[in-house]
């Protein structure tokens, strides 16, 4: 009898000899609702009080995601117990009752479940949630699957070694999680909810209640919140409901409470008065942010026909107002940079109405004028009825395109929209379940009902008004900012202009092009076409998203051919799309594209220049008009050029209070020699360009430059290829494709070993960040880069033992290979730690001995077949994504190996030996070969 067998048998015999206790189960949603929920899930409840949900779909084949959703989250803790939901979720993977310490990760590694990606678990502030993605479910496997959520309900051990280990890995991930957001949202929370549970019942905790637990105290909340009753079992995937049904029943139908019941605290209320407040939030930033809010208690009452129609107006009005904010980015975009509407349900217990908007510092009393003056505008002046038709048009496009992919929902996206329902306590209906439902009520809806509907969110909640800035650029206060809110408001508003018609100009690009060669390769379904005028075009229908086309279209050099006089011009490319076209401005753009599902964007890889987008079958012809124009008729309008210096700003400011702006400013610029097309040159050089400089740069290659478009998904082939005839297919002859300049593309390394520090402005207590990277100056084939990966997810996994778990001093924890074919050489083994900075250097070499030992000893059998259990089930599931097939063939007429990449995709993982990762790991993992980076920091004044 097998190891697997045996773990059955006791488990089951152990089982079987407990007695079910009932238990009273929360009900379904939809038993309080005239709303019917999804047919295709099997709705039930166990005589214990568990629930539990099964939804078939073979999307893709052979995966099942199996989900424990417990309702207890960190609002269910005591003032003692701060962090303790967290705590227990961290210990479900450190010893259960059938699994010792470490061994269960390892199970599942063997079973192609890789830790992180398919096996995981989070807390939130009303529930935690387990989910374990089986790659190749048998009855067998989902069984097992079953047995281990089993074990996370009710069988972990709290053994005193593994609390104390794990404590130091909460602690560092607490100290990870440390960041200007992490602070704002704090703020912002005691803002909003001064006196509540909201305002200190982080899932993360505290630092001193994670220190004091005991493995008594964290299993007396375990016993007590983890109860039947509490729990909901969701399986979505490829099984039969009957055998999930009877398994489901067999391992959680004896699962009893351990102990009673908590009362129920609330998490509190809202102020009495519904005075206007204000607060200044301190925040290292470039501009000021205004968030003007409504909160409320969430007292709709069930999920309803009626809840869902207001819900419905809601919405169609945030949309009408997204429209007016996205006019004025354009027209004031000295003042206003961006915005944000948003409706959010809090600790389960508020709803909060949120319209933000961003821009200049010194412009804040203008913002706050803007926020007040369009929020009171919709509610009191309302909305145009042309405003609300190019709404209703665009939301039934979005509703028509969401019910045709619901036939083919991935699993793991239909496990958690189903978990998600249960939590918030919704009526779980598929899309297309509703379409017809959802049509007819658009129709109804008036621009008056959407008016009122707006007006009543704010007038039921508590106004606030946060505003955050840097102290450096901003120094107001409160009452200031009340004044500015109070004199807006005397200002009286007017009704918004109707919109106006408009027709898209760009439809005929000359007689179609012909086709000079089509090629079906038969193995992989995929067909290659080239037209006359030199255009390649690559083709892949598949069934995999229903009525969704992917989109890329190649073009250039891209950041390899980036002028060395004008560092960072790449990173403007996406001013391609933003800039508008010569014969229409964007807000005629938007109404040309009113109920057409059309999303384009452009950016500068290392090798080309990309247009990439999505759209529908139905959809198909316009979205490739789009893309021709931009490609023959930019506008590179000047009044844009502000917007995307600021977007550009706002990537540098996002990242400078995190070690990833170090990382991509210096640690790689350093390792590619001091080359700035690789990684992020500095701020003041990626911003001084300009439209006319970017325009200088890209007419060439939009112009004459070869061509490769790919297009994955939902289609029929024949037609396609008539429409790209009529657009790219149309355009003049292109040239042939041009070998790469390999003095351009060829870099000055540094030699290693060599230790290098450097620092960034944090927000106190953050971990210093290690970064060892071991290069890999060699060509390789791919079946070597496949290796390598092998390599480097069995270095990440001795680190997570050694480092996570035996140590526990580290949370952040990552190994991969980085590998460029654009520039060779730029390529490196490389694993990045977040560890308190005291022990940084301790710890940096611990993991360069991991890497020598590596490199002196390989790796095991056993480990090996662990690594390859999960990649070969990852390379299955990858060829059942749209996205892998659209970057496998989007140079693959250009290199004509992709297609053999594919070929070979599983079996190089499978064939890997031992002494195939032994031989590179003895290549590149010795300390001769390694750089090492500390990334520390230092704390914000």
């Amino acid at each position: 009898m097998n190891r697997l067998r045996v773990f059955r048998w006791v488990a089951l015999s152990i089982l079987w000899a407990l007695p079910a206790a009932a238990q009273t189960a929360p009900a379904w949603p939809h038993e309080h609702s005239d709303i019917a929920p999804s047919p295709r899930v099997t709705w039930g409840k166990l005589e214990n009080g568990v629930r539990y949900a099964i939804a078939p779909n073979r999307t893709p084949e052979k995966l099942v995601s199996l989900r424990l959703l417990v309702l207890t989250g960190s609002l269910h803790e005591r003032d003692d117990e701060r962090g303790y939901a967290h705590f227990v979720e961290h210990m479900a993977f450190n010893g259960t009752r059938h699994f010792a310490a470490g061994e269960l990760v390892k199970f599942l590694q063997r079973e192609g479940v890789a830790f992180g990606p398919h096996v995981n678990a989070r807390t939130f502030e009303t529930h935690t949630l387990y989910k374990v993605d089986l790659p190749d479910a048998t009855p067998a496997t989902i069984a097992d699957g079953l047995r281990v959520l089993r074990e996370f309900a009710d069988g972990i051990l709290f053994e005193k070694a593994e609390v104390e280990r794990e404590r130091g890995v909460l602690l560092s991930e607490m100290q990870a999680r440390r960041s200007l957001d992490l602070e704002r949202m704090v703020a912002l929370r005691q803002f909003q909810f001064p006196g509540t549970l909201m305002s200190d019942r982080l899932p993360s905790g505290t630092e001193s209640a994670i220190k004091k637990a005991t493995p008594a105290a964290l299993r007396g909340f375990y016993d007590a919140g983890y109860r039947p009753e509490r729990m909901v079992v969701i399986v979505a995937g490829d099984g039969a409901v009957g055998d999930i049904e009877a398994a489901l029943r067999a391992q959680f139908g004896t699962l009893v409470a351990r102990s009673a019941e908590r009362p129920h605290v609330s998490p509190g209320d809202l102020p009495a008065s519904k005075d206007v407040r204000a607060a200044l939030h301190p925040e290292m930033r470039d501009g000021v942010q205004v968030d003007l809010m409504a909160a409320r208690l969430r007292d709709d009452g069930p999920d309803d026909e009626e809840r869902r129609t207001r819900n419905l107006r809601l919405e169609l009005a945030r949309a009408m107002i997204r429209r007016r904010l996205q006019r004025l980015t354009e027209t004031r975009g000295q003042v206003i940079g961006g915005y944000r509407l948003n409706h959010a349900t809090v600790g389960g217990r508020f709803a909060v109405e949120t319209f933000s908007v961003a821009g200049n510092a010194k412009e804040w009393s203008a913002l706050v004028g803007i926020a007040e003056n369009e929020q009171r505008s919709a509610a009191e002046a309302g909305f145009d009825p042309t405003e609300l038709a190019a709404a209703k048009d665009n939301l039934r496009t979005v509703i028509r395109e969401e019910a045709t992919r619901a036939t083919s929902a991935p699993t793991p996206a239909l496990a958690q929209a189903i978990a998600t329902a249960v939590e918030e306590e919704t009526v779980f209906v598929l899309p297309d379940e509703r379409l017809a439902a959802r049509l007819a009520r658009i129709e109804e809806i008036t621009a008056q009902d959407c008016q009122a509907a707006w007006r009543t969110e704010w007038e039921r909640g508590v106004r606030r008004i946060f505003v955050t800035a840097s102290p450096q650029w901003l120094k107001v206060t409160p009452e200031k900012i009340l004044a500015a809110y109070q004199q807006s408001r005397a200002v009286p508003v007017t009704a918004a202009a109707a919109l106006a018609e408009a027709k898209f100009a760009y439809e005929d690009f000359g007689p179609p092009g012909t086709v000079a060669q089509r090629e079906h390769v038969a193995d992989l379904d995929v067909w290659q076409v080239r037209f006359a005028n030199g255009v390649r075009l690559n083709l892949k229908r598949t069934a995999l998203e229903h009525g969704r086309v992917h989109f890329r279209l190649r073009f250039g050099e891209g950041r390899a051919a980036e002028p060395l006089e004008h560092p960072g011009l790449g990173l403007w490319a996406g001013g391609l799309v933003g800039g508008g076209l010569a014969k229409h401005s964007n807000e005629e753009m938007r109404q040309a594209m009113r109920g057409h599902a059309v999303t384009l964007n452009m950016h500068a890889a290392d090798d080309a220049c990309e247009i990439t987008g999505a759209t529908t079958g139905d959809d198909l012809r316009r979205f490739l008009q789009v893309a021709t124009a931009y490609l023959v008729d930019p506008a590179w309008r000047v009044e844009e050029e502000s917007r995307v210096r600021r977007l550009i700003g706002d990537i540098y400011a996002r990242s400078r209070s995190q070690p990833d702006g170090v990382i991509q400013t210096s640690v790689f610029s350093f390792l590619a020699g001091g080359d700035t097309r690789i990684g992020l040159p500095a701020r003041q050089m990626a911003e001084k360009h300009s439209f006319a400089t970017l325009a200088a740069w890209l007419k060439p290659m939009l112009e004459s430059s070869p061509i490769e478009a790919t297009l994955v998904g939902d289609f029929d082939v024949d037609a396609t290829i008539a429409e790209v005839a009529k657009t790219f297919g149309a355009l003049p002859v292109r040239g042939e494709v041009a070998p790469a300049s390999a003095a351009a593309r060829k870099l000055k390394f540094p030699a290693p070993p060599e230790t290098r520090r450097f620092s960034y402005p944090a927000v106190a207590g953050r971990p210093t960040t290690i970064l060892l990277d071991w290069p890999v100056r060699d060509a390789l084939t791919i079946t070597e880069q496949r290796h390598l990966r092998l390599l480097a997810g069995i270095l990440g996994d001795r680190l997570r033992v050694q480092i996570r778990e035996e140590k526990g001093a580290t949370y952040v924890l990552d190994a991969s290979l980085a590998y460029s074919e654009t520039f060779p050489g730029l390529a490196s083994l490389r694993c990045r730690l977040d560890v308190a900075t005291k022990s940084a250097k301790k710890i940096a070499e611990q993991v360069s001995d991991i890497g020598s030992e590596l490199a002196k000893k390989g790796v095991t059998a056993e480990e090996l077949g662990r690594a390859q259990a999960q990649a070969v089930a990852g390379a299955r599931q990858q060829l059942s994504r749209n996205e892998y097939w659209l970057d496998c063939l989007d140079d693959s007429q250009t290199h004509p190996g992709r297609l053999d990449e594919v070929r070979s995709l599983e079996r190089d993982y499978a064939a890997a030996t031992p002494a195939d990762l032994g031989a590179l790991a003895k290549r590149y993992l010795g300390p001769k070969n390694l750089f090492r980076f500390f990334i520390e920091p230092k704390t914000a004044k």
